[in-house]
Parts: C-alpha cells; structure tokens; sequence
C-alpha cells in the first residue's frame, strides 16, 4: 500500500490526469484529500467554510442548496493547467458554476460542495459529514443536488475503497474507482442520509461529451497525450484504448467514449444505474440541456452556458422548506461526565 503523501489526490496511477495537480489538496484520512484550510469553492475563489456557515446564519434565505459533486460542480477548466503549472488552482473559477447561477439570478442561498476528481464513494461520506455539522448549528438544507459519476467509471490501480480505507479489492476485474454495483449503492447511501436529513435530493444526470479525442485532456496540451500514451501500465486498458481511438476515427464516439477508461467520461451502464432510481426522486437529465459539444468546457465539464440551463432547471424545481425539524429538536440535558454501558 502506498504511503499517505501519495495517495493525495483523485488518480495515482492514471497517466493521462495530470491535469489534476496535488497541491491543491490536502491529505485527508477520511476523505482521501480535501481543499486545504477548511475552503470551499465560491464565486471568485475559495471560501472559508466557517465564514460561509456564519453567513448562513444571519441570512433569511427563501431555501437553502447544498450542491455535491465533482470538478464539474466546482467549475473545472482543462486548458487552464499542465504539467508544471504554477498556480495549481488555475483551473478554477474561470467561469461562472450553475451554484454562482444560482446564487445570482435566483436568489438562492447556495454551497457548493464540489470537489474535482471525488466519486460517489468519498460524496456520501462528505454529505454526512457536511449535514451532522449544519444540523449542529441549527441550519437545515432545504435541497440537495447530486451531480456525481464521471470519476467513479475512470480507470486508477486501486478502488476508492480500498485506496482510502484499505478495504479488500473487489473480486474479478477491477478497472475503475468504483465498480457500478458500488456506485448504485454508494447512490442508495446518498439518498438515504438525505432523507435522514429531511432534506429534498435532486439527482443531475451528468451530461457526455462524445465528440471528444479519447485520453485528449486538453485541446490547448495536446502533446501531452503522446507522451502519456506510453504510460499507460494496464494492458487491458491500453487496449481498449486502442480500440477507443479508432472508434473516434470511425466517427463511432459513443463506442470511443465507452472504451476510454482514462478520461472521467460517465460510461452508459453508470447512467443506466440512475435510471432505476425511485420514481419519486427528482432528476435533471443534463444531457438534454446540452445543445453542442462546444456547450462542454473540455473533455466532460459543462460550460456556462449549460451551467444556465442546469441552474434554471433546479429553481424550477425548488417548491418546498425542510420543515422536518420543526418542534422535533431534542436537547442534550446530561452532564458532560456522563457515560453509559449501553
């Protein structure tokens, strides 16, 4: 097993992302990695997460959204960086992200939880986490949007579970952070610490870039591919790479998405897996908000434009206050020394 220092950030053993560049993480036992100093993603930079709970507080606000997910909820630019980038933070805040649009134009009190390169695996421990804190400080999510699974089908060496919490890898072949059995059930486990929570969830199907050169991070760095084509330690991976570009060639690009493991594209069977979600589960298909491939920032995350259309989508969608806790808050009377058996 790797040591701590490596195992900081989403990928360690897949040659293509290195777009994603450690120094904008910290190691986090738990987590894998978290941004640094308690920050959370803002309009124009990061926020401190305990200035943003304060503002809260003092705001009456008509509802309250949480919004969890990946680079494509922090806003995630692959233009931006390369390999030696000074500013490790340089794919960020580039453009505004359907939470900004939100906040903005219709006047909802908003946090974004985005984190690039999470799955669902490390989303619902962080949801917990995030929800036990504001339920604490008596703030209560109205909504909770999930936009979450372009990394959980991306190829790495280890599983999420087992890279983070040393868990046993799982049996047959494993060729992506979260296997699609665990990612309907780390969905499951999403869902239910919402309902938990009495808050309301509102899945956001993530939209496909197709008309994308498989393993091209960015249109800007092309050379880096060529470089990192023969990085790729996997042969089974290497393979259908293979097969993948010469899909693309052939103008077949959903067959060279579904055989690109290297890129975090969400694969067919992953969206099928949220299409047997509850019926009665709010959902947002972004892909019918996606009008051209230049709609998309890069290789899988939506630009402003879609980022309007997401926003506008969810306000439409915000009917309801959490009124769960209402007269349902039980003090905790006992005396700080006090410990039972049972």
């Amino acid at each position: 097993m790797t040591d701590d220092s490596q195992k900081i950030g989403p990928f360690s053993d897949n040659p293509i992302m290195i777009g994603y560049d450690n120094r904008l993480f910290d190691f986090d036992s738990e987590l894998g990695y978290v941004f640094p100093n308690d920050k959370i993603v803002g309009l124009k930079g990061f926020v401190d997460f305990a200035s943003k709970i304060a503002e809260l507080k003092k705001r009456e606000r008509k509802y309250l959204v949480l919004n969890l997910g990946d680079s494509a909820t922090s806003g995630w630019n692959s233009d931006k960086v390369y390999k030696g980038c000074p500013d490790p933070t340089a794919a960020l805040f580039s453009y505004k992200t359907y939470s900004d649009i939100l906040a903005e134009k219709f006047d909802v009190e908003v946090v974004n939880l985005g984190v690039p390169g999470y799955t669902t695996y490390q989303a619902k421990k962080e949801l917990a986490k995030i929800l036990k804190f504001l339920a604490q400080e008596k703030i209560y999510t109205d909504y909770i949007t999930i936009y979450l699974g372009n990394n959980d089908c991306t190829y790495n060496g280890l599983e999420d579970k087992a890279r983070i919490d040393y868990k046993a890898v799982s049996d047959g072949e494993v060729l992506a952070r979260v296997l699609e059995k665990d990612f309907r059930k780390n969905y499951d486990e999403i869902l239910s610490i919402i309902a938990e929570y009495g808050a309301t969830p509102i899945v956001l199907v993530p939209a496909s870039n197709f008309k994308w050169q498989p393993g091209l991070r960015s249109k800007k760095y092309p050379e880096e591919l060529e470089r990192q084509r023969h990085e790729i330690g996997n042969g089974k991976i290497k393979r259908l790479f293979g097969e993948a570009e010469v899909a693309y060639q052939s103008s077949d690009y959903e067959m060279a998405l579904e055989k690109d493991l290297l890129l975090p594209r969400i694969k067919k069977s992953y969206k099928s897996a949220l299409s047997s979600l509850p019926q009665n589960i709010l959902s947002i298909d972004t892909q019918n908000l996606v009008q051209t491939e230049n709609d998309f920032v890069d290789y899988c995350h939506p630009g402003e434009s879609v980022n309007e259309r997401i926003a506008e989508a969810i306000s439409r969608m915000l009917t309801k206050k959490n009124t769960t806790y209402a007269g349902k808050i039980v003090e905790q009377d006992l005396p700080a020394d006090t410990y039972t058996l049972y």
